[in-house]
């Protein structure tokens, strides 16, 4: 009999503890549900797309990404709020840009208490560019932030992921350094081909909407020219549109590359008005679910080839 009773007592303690204990975790359950989806992934906070694109290329399933600047969103538009940062609390890696891309990750880093955060600045190593955009140095910096769109960058920014991610889990390094080793291979073939190729052009002026491809440019002995030159709005007056048929008559350009999703405005003008021929480029701001970075840039250089061969 007193067996039993003991036996109630301790079921009936059970009982009103357990309650207690699933609220004290509920408090921190975003920090649970991290730790608990990652299954044994190494979890990983980047600013914006095209990081996301080097982690995934080195990391691949041994990494859980997040992504804080919405997809659509300016990377430059972009300020987080006190929630934007919650990922970071419970990352083990964290990933930006940087070359005054992202000046605020200084700041915001200030109030994140977590010492086991490792931080990389992926343009860490790159030799900058000035910003094309002299119009606008106070709002877009000195340098030209566009780093990752260059296959030679994307290696310097692939290893220092890497080189961070065999610090955090050293158990996979040779899963790391074979994935970055692979992708180093990819670029450099990509880079080795159309080097080939850009080397039997005449014409050197590459025509852009978007100033992004200078890095890229420069790798292949080419010019980069942005319509932002010729128009300060997204629509052309009928001035700039003389003043850009001069340019394009004097340097015989006849394709005009412009960022997937451009205004139609421009796109229309242009191709009406002005009679040149708008091919697509990716400047990977934005997510492209069916292309991987080795995908987007081959996209880039094929049109750019194109548009120096007509």
């Amino acid at each position: 009999m007193l067996k039993k009773i003991v036996q109630s007592i301790m079921i009936l303690a059970i009982m009103i503890v357990l309650p207690g204990c699933t609220n004290k975790a509920g408090v921190n359950d975003e920090n649970q549900d991290l730790t608990k989806s990652s299954a044994g992934k190494v979890p990983v906070v980047v600013t914006f797309n095209p990081m996301k694109e080097f982690v995934k290329a080195i990391g691949k399933d041994k990494v859980e990404i997040k992504t804080m600047i919405p997809t659509g969103m300016v990377p430059h538009n972009f300020k987080p709020q006190k929630e934007d940062l919650n990922d970071l609390k419970t990352a083990k890696l964290f990933v930006y840009n940087g070359m005054g891309m992202d000046e605020w990750v200084d700041e915001a880093l200030k109030d994140v208490k977590n010492k086991d955060l490792i931080v990389v600045e992926a343009s860490k190593g790159v030799e900058a560019l000035e910003n094309p955009r002299t119009k606008a140095l106070e709002y877009y910096g000195s340098y030209d932030s566009h780093t990752w769109v260059s296959l030679k960058n994307a290696q310097i920014a692939s290893k220092n992921i890497k080189d961070a991610l065999v610090k955090i889990d050293p158990k996979n390094k040779d899963y790391y350094e074979k994935n970055y080793d692979d992708f180093f291979t990819d670029l450099d073939n990509l880079y080795t081909e159309y080097k080939r190729r850009f080397s039997e052009t005449n014409k050197k002026v590459v025509l852009t909407g978007h100033p992004a491809f200078a890095y890229l440019c420069r790798e292949f002995g080419l010019e980069q020219v942005s319509i932002e030159k010729f128009t300060t709005s997204s629509k052309l007056s009928k001035e700039e549109i003389n003043k850009l048929c001069k340019y394009l008559k004097d340097n015989s350009i006849k394709v005009v590359l412009l960022e997937n999703g451009a205004s139609s405005d421009i796109v229309n003008t242009l191709e009406r008005d002005a009679g040149v021929e708008v091919a697509k480029t990716y400047c990977m701001e934005k997510t492209e679910p069916d292309k991987s970075y080795i995908d987007s840039m081959r996209i880039n250089l094929d049109n750019i080839y194109k548009s120096l061969a007509k």
